[in-house]
């Protein structure tokens, strides 16, 4: 690996906050209102990194005998991101290490989100722990037509970055396996953090970490320099 890392693009559910077992309750709640019942097992194996949007489409049309049309996948989605953030509300579950890394980082890469979560979940939680002015570009759930693996979303990010970056230039932080194949679909490197799931579950990712190690150790700082 010779190419310089200029940028680091943060998945946010599982890297930046550790919210996935609130977001499997709050999903767990809206699909129990349609008597539809997910365990943990199952949303942690097929829904992990999957946008809303298609996890209620695919649970619904395979659990449901009436199928539901997409104005009404809408008003699920909007009821779950309430109930998610009812819970955050009081105070979002940082992943430990991730607002220090966040914000030494920003001294020296250009940073970025890409993410299948609602832009109104990012939102709250970023402004909540000071994080706002780090992430010039977001890329959300509301941005995107195809949720991880395909790599949309980090394309999408490469497009609104200053600076002409190429894939080679990135590395991705994510920690389902959705997440590593979109950052590799995208021609990234992935660091995977077993934030969530096990080392074994992520071993397509280029590094696997327990959490955010110091700048200075991360994996690929013998081939990074400050490069803004």
């Amino acid at each position: 690996m010779n190419q310089t890392i200029r940028a680091i693009i943060f998945d946010f559910n599982g890297v930046i906050v550790d919210d996935e077992p609130i977001h499997f309750k709050a999903t767990s709640r809206v699909l129990s209102e349609l008597g539809i019942f997910l365990s943990d097992e199952e949303y942690n194996q097929n829904f992990l990194g999957c946008a809303d949007r298609e996890s209620f489409s695919k649970i619904i049309s395979e659990r449901s005998s009436k199928p539901v049309a997409s104005p009404e996948v809408e008003k699920l989605i909007a009821r779950k991101s309430d109930y998610y953030l009812d819970v955050i509300s009081a105070g979002p579950p940082f992943v430990p290490g991730a607002i220090d890394f966040i914000r030494e980082a920003a001294g020296g890469y250009r940073l970025a989100i890409a993410s299948g979560a609602l832009r109104r979940e990012i939102d709250f939680v970023l402004s909540a722990g000071g994080l706002t002015d780090f992430f010039p570009v977001v890329i959300s759930a509301d941005d995107t037509s195809y949720s991880k693996p395909h790599p949309e979303a980090y394309q999408r990010v490469l497009e609104q970055m200053d600076g002409g970056l190429q894939p080679a230039d990135c590395v991705a932080i994510e920690d389902s396996t959705r997440g590593v194949a979109s950052a590799k679909n995208a021609g990234m490197k992935c660091l995977a953090l077993t934030t969530t799931l096990s080392h074994e579950r992520l071993r397509d990712a280029d590094w696997i970490l327990p959490g955010f190690p110091p700048l200075k150790s991360v994996p690929w700082s013998a081939y990074s320099e400050t490069v803004l």
